[in-house]
Protein backbone atom coordinates (compact mmCIF):
# COMPACT_ATOMS: atom_id res chain seq x y z
CA UNK A 1 0.00 0.00 0.00
CA UNK A 2 2.74 2.40 0.65
CA UNK A 3 3.99 1.35 -3.00
CA UNK A 4 0.65 2.54 -3.99
CA UNK A 5 0.49 5.49 -1.94
CA UNK A 6 4.23 6.82 -3.52
CA UNK A 7 3.37 5.58 -7.13
CA UNK A 8 -0.01 7.55 -6.76
CA UNK A 9 1.75 10.91 -5.27
CA UNK A 10 4.16 10.46 -7.74
CA UNK A 11 1.62 10.04 -10.26
CA UNK A 12 -0.06 13.11 -9.02
CA UNK A 13 2.90 15.42 -8.67
CA UNK A 14 3.65 14.27 -12.68
CA UNK A 15 0.27 15.26 -13.38
CA UNK A 16 0.70 18.53 -11.61
CA UNK A 17 3.85 19.04 -13.24
CA UNK A 18 2.36 18.45 -16.65
CA UNK A 19 -0.52 20.93 -15.71
CA UNK A 20 1.99 23.56 -14.88
CA UNK A 21 4.15 22.96 -17.79
CA UNK A 22 1.40 22.89 -20.12
CA UNK A 23 0.28 26.20 -18.57
CA UNK A 24 3.80 27.51 -18.92
CA UNK A 25 3.66 26.79 -22.61
CA UNK A 26 0.88 28.56 -23.43
CA UNK A 27 1.87 31.11 -21.21
CA UNK A 28 5.31 31.67 -23.44
CA UNK A 29 3.30 31.10 -26.71
CA UNK A 30 1.20 33.56 -25.75
CA UNK A 31 4.36 36.10 -25.08
CA UNK A 32 6.07 34.86 -28.27
CA UNK A 33 2.71 35.93 -30.11
CA UNK A 34 2.97 39.07 -27.92
CA UNK A 35 6.28 40.10 -29.24
CA UNK A 36 5.85 39.45 -32.54
CA UNK A 37 3.15 41.37 -32.63
CA UNK A 38 5.06 44.74 -31.23
CA UNK A 39 8.01 44.24 -33.25
CA UNK A 40 5.71 44.81 -36.22
CA UNK A 41 4.70 48.18 -34.19
CA UNK A 42 8.10 49.04 -33.70
CA UNK A 43 8.86 48.43 -37.20
CA UNK A 44 5.54 50.58 -38.88
CA UNK A 45 6.52 53.39 -36.60
CA UNK A 46 10.21 53.28 -36.99
CA UNK A 47 9.22 53.56 -40.79
CA UNK A 48 6.74 56.63 -40.68
CA UNK A 49 9.37 58.07 -38.51
CA UNK A 50 11.84 57.59 -41.50
CA UNK A 51 9.51 58.94 -44.12
CA UNK A 52 9.10 62.06 -41.72
CA UNK A 53 12.36 62.77 -41.09
CA UNK A 54 12.83 62.79 -44.91
CA UNK A 55 10.22 65.33 -45.34
CA UNK A 56 11.34 67.59 -42.55
CA UNK A 57 14.82 67.28 -44.01
CA UNK A 58 13.76 68.46 -47.25
CA UNK A 59 15.41 71.94 -48.22
CA UNK A 60 13.12 74.45 -49.42
CA UNK A 61 13.79 78.24 -49.78
CA UNK A 62 14.58 80.54 -52.68
CA UNK A 63 16.43 83.94 -53.37
CA UNK A 64 15.52 86.37 -56.43
CA UNK A 65 16.33 89.69 -57.18
CA UNK A 66 15.34 92.15 -60.57
CA UNK A 67 18.36 92.41 -62.17
CA UNK A 68 17.75 94.96 -64.80
CA UNK A 69 20.42 97.68 -64.85
CA UNK A 70 17.24 100.20 -65.06
CA UNK A 71 13.68 100.78 -63.55
CA UNK A 72 11.44 98.02 -64.05
CA UNK A 73 7.64 99.33 -64.72
CA UNK A 74 5.09 97.60 -62.93
CA UNK A 75 0.73 97.47 -64.05
CA UNK A 76 -1.96 97.50 -61.74
CA UNK A 77 -2.06 93.90 -59.58
CA UNK A 78 1.37 92.61 -61.90
CA UNK A 79 3.25 90.30 -60.30
CA UNK A 80 6.83 91.58 -59.89
CA UNK A 81 9.15 89.21 -62.14
CA UNK A 82 12.16 88.68 -59.96
CA UNK A 83 14.28 87.32 -63.18
CA UNK A 84 17.93 87.08 -61.26
CA UNK A 85 17.41 83.42 -59.52
CA UNK A 86 20.11 83.35 -56.65
CA UNK A 87 18.65 79.77 -54.59
CA UNK A 88 16.16 78.20 -55.89
CA UNK A 89 16.04 74.94 -53.79
CA UNK A 90 13.48 72.61 -54.35
CA UNK A 91 12.16 74.62 -57.40
CA UNK A 92 9.93 76.44 -55.52
CA UNK A 93 10.11 79.63 -57.72
CA UNK A 94 9.34 80.13 -61.48
CA UNK A 95 10.80 83.44 -62.38
CA UNK A 96 8.87 83.76 -65.49
CA UNK A 97 5.87 84.60 -63.35
CA UNK A 98 7.71 85.85 -60.32
CA UNK A 99 5.62 82.96 -58.28
CA UNK A 100 6.49 81.00 -55.17
CA UNK A 101 4.45 77.23 -55.24
CA UNK A 102 4.91 75.38 -52.13
CA UNK A 103 6.03 71.89 -53.09
CA UNK A 104 4.97 70.69 -49.43
CA UNK A 105 2.94 72.02 -46.51
CA UNK A 106 4.15 73.44 -43.62
CA UNK A 107 5.58 76.81 -42.42
CA UNK A 108 7.29 79.30 -44.25
CA UNK A 109 9.25 82.76 -44.02
CA UNK A 110 8.62 84.86 -46.64
CA UNK A 111 10.64 88.31 -46.73
CA UNK A 112 10.54 90.88 -49.92
CA UNK A 113 13.04 94.10 -50.36
CA UNK A 114 11.58 96.62 -52.64
CA UNK A 115 13.52 100.12 -53.65
CA UNK A 116 11.61 102.89 -55.52
CA UNK A 117 12.92 105.13 -57.66
CA UNK A 118 13.48 108.75 -57.10
CA UNK A 119 10.29 110.86 -56.49
CA UNK A 120 8.24 107.92 -57.19
CA UNK A 121 5.87 106.45 -54.89
CA UNK A 122 5.63 102.69 -54.59
CA UNK A 123 3.12 100.42 -53.05
CA UNK A 124 3.64 96.79 -53.10
CA UNK A 125 1.77 93.58 -52.40
CA UNK A 126 2.36 89.87 -50.82
CA UNK A 127 0.05 88.09 -51.86
CA UNK A 128 -1.24 83.97 -51.12
CA UNK A 129 -3.39 82.99 -53.54
CA UNK A 130 -4.33 86.28 -55.01
CA UNK A 131 -5.04 87.66 -50.72
CA UNK A 132 -2.95 90.51 -49.44
CA UNK A 133 -0.36 89.14 -46.75
CA UNK A 134 1.64 92.15 -46.02
CA UNK A 135 2.48 95.23 -48.10
CA UNK A 136 5.12 98.01 -48.07
CA UNK A 137 4.90 101.79 -49.17
CA UNK A 138 7.60 103.81 -50.43
CA UNK A 139 6.86 107.47 -50.96
CA UNK A 140 8.93 110.53 -51.00
CA UNK A 141 11.36 112.57 -53.32
CA UNK A 142 14.64 110.31 -52.78
CA UNK A 143 14.92 106.63 -53.56
CA UNK A 144 13.59 104.66 -50.45
CA UNK A 145 13.19 101.14 -49.69
CA UNK A 146 11.59 98.96 -47.50
CA UNK A 147 11.82 95.51 -46.47
CA UNK A 148 9.00 93.28 -44.65
CA UNK A 149 8.45 89.43 -43.76
CA UNK A 150 5.78 87.30 -43.00
CA UNK A 151 5.52 83.64 -41.64
CA UNK A 152 2.97 81.90 -42.99
CA UNK A 153 1.46 78.54 -43.42
CA UNK A 154 0.92 77.01 -46.81
CA UNK A 155 -0.82 73.58 -48.11
CA UNK A 156 1.11 71.97 -51.17
CA UNK A 157 0.63 73.65 -54.23
CA UNK A 158 -0.56 77.20 -52.88
CA UNK A 159 1.02 80.13 -54.20
CA UNK A 160 2.84 83.17 -53.20
CA UNK A 161 4.04 86.99 -54.80
CA UNK A 162 4.85 89.99 -54.97
CA UNK A 163 2.57 92.41 -57.11
CA UNK A 164 1.73 96.25 -57.37
CA UNK A 165 -1.68 97.13 -56.07
CA UNK A 166 -1.59 100.63 -57.19
CA UNK A 167 -3.80 101.61 -59.74
CA UNK A 168 -1.36 103.07 -62.00
CA UNK A 169 1.62 101.69 -63.66
CA UNK A 170 4.40 102.25 -60.99
CA UNK A 171 8.78 102.13 -61.33
CA UNK A 172 10.34 99.48 -59.40
CA UNK A 173 14.41 100.09 -58.71
CA UNK A 174 16.14 97.06 -59.66
CA UNK A 175 20.20 96.32 -60.32
CA UNK A 176 20.01 94.01 -57.44
CA UNK A 177 18.16 95.89 -55.32
CA UNK A 178 14.48 95.07 -54.82
CA UNK A 179 14.57 90.97 -53.65
CA UNK A 180 12.17 88.13 -52.96
CA UNK A 181 12.73 85.29 -50.73
CA UNK A 182 11.40 82.27 -48.82
CA UNK A 183 12.19 78.84 -47.16
CA UNK A 184 10.18 76.71 -45.42
CA UNK A 185 10.45 76.64 -41.54
CA UNK A 186 9.05 73.01 -40.63
CA UNK A 187 6.70 70.92 -42.60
Amino acid sequence: MYGTLLFLSTCLAFTHSLNVTASRQTDVLELQQNLRMLEQRLQALEAMNNSSAKLTQQSVGFTACLSSSTAVTIGHLQPIKFDHVITNEANGFDPRHGTFRAPVSGLYHFSMTIYSVKSHSLRIQMVKDGTELIHTYEGGSDYLSSTTDVNVRLSAGQTVWCRNSQTANQLVNANGYSCFSGHLISS
